[in-house]
């Protein structure tokens, strides 16, 4: 008798990527950090990983593998990541068919140390520092991990920088005349939390940040494809698209003219570095189907990653 193949559920996910900038010992610091706690999980040491409090909610990792992404070196891998998020302030029901529908539903009696548990899996490459990962319901985000990779790793100073795409890069580079580059900023409150803040292409979002400004909305333009700084402009743009969800930018500009003679209209914000894809799983999503998700989300964008370090 022929097997019945069981078809596999599908979901849309999203893949956000991003790189982790630091200085080079606190970047050193973080790789040691999980290399020591993936040691822990294979030698069934896990009472010695440490538990991160933040708020109101508790945070630890409890699983980890290797993915090998690089087709070329059998030595390189990156990080799958699975971090818990307790939460003991949220009520969890259960239901119970065997009950009339007015005792059906009840809240679970729970101690001072339990509470509602959610994964969220990560995607870490030791080699390029990237970083994946695709949202959960009431899981970890891109701040909170960022937050517990700080007390986790007892670090400081580390950015998570937000990639752009390579076609957008290329064009970028390619262009030889600039004749509008407008952007706005809607949190400049935040402009302190970002290093290397006296960097030249950064004075005028200074100011605005040092005069109490809350948001900055800039427009510059050359009239008749007169000589802006193309480079200078250039820089400036990619500096503020890494930094683009951490100052709010809500546009973010440039038309200009590449080496071909060809116009150029560039809107970076729709150029952020994503993976859109299905993923596929049984009943439910397990850690295991997050896992190759995301690890197939970034073979399909190593050739880029690959690049950074």
């Amino acid at each position: 008798m022929a097997e019945v193949e069981i078809k596999k559920h599908t979901k849309p996910k999203t893949v956000n990527f991003y790189h982790i900038e630091g200085k080079e010992n606190i970047i050193q610091k973080i790789d040691d950090k999980l290399k020591e706690t993936y040691l822990y999980l294979q030698s069934k040491q896990s009472e010695k990983i440490q538990t991160v409090a933040i708020r109101d909610n508790d945070y630890y990792i409890c699983a980890m593998n290797k993915a090998y992404v690089d087709e070329t070196d059998n030595q390189k891998f990156a990080w799958l990541i699975s971090i818990s998020r307790l939460d003991p302030t949220s009520p969890i029901k259960i239901g119970d068919l065997d009950k009339n529908i007015e005792e059906r539903n009840h809240e679970l009696d729970i101690k001072d140390n339990q509470g509602r548990v959610i994964d969220t899996q990560f995607l870490y490459d030791v080699n390029t520092h990237i970083c994946a990962f695709s949202r959960t319901s009431g899981g970890l985000n891109q701040a909170l991990f960022k937050s517990f990779l700080l007390r986790f790793c007892k670090v400081r100073g580390i950015t998570f920088a937000v990639i752009l795409e390579e076609d957008a890069i290329e064009k970028l580079d390619k262009l030889k005349l600039m004749s509008s580059f407008s952007f706005k900023i809607a949190q400049v409150n935040n402009f302190s939390e970002i290093e290397n803040t006296d960097r030249d292409e950064l004075k005028d979002i200074k100011y605005a940040s040092d005069i109490g400004a809350t948001s900055v909305t800039t427009v510059l333009q050359s009239k008749n494809n007169s000589k802006m700084d193309v480079r200078s402009m250039v820089n400036k743009a990619k500096f503020l698209f890494t930094n683009s969800e951490k100052l709010g930018i809500e546009k973010l500009n440039i038309d200009g003219i590449d080496n071909d003679g060809v116009f150029e209209p560039l809107d970076l914000i729709q150029h952020k570095l994503v993976y859109h894809g299905q993923i596929e799983f049984d009943n439910l999503i397990t850690e295991k189907n997050m896992f190759d998700f995301l690890e197939l989300a970034y073979h399909q964008n190593y050739t880029l990653c690959s690049k950074y370090k």
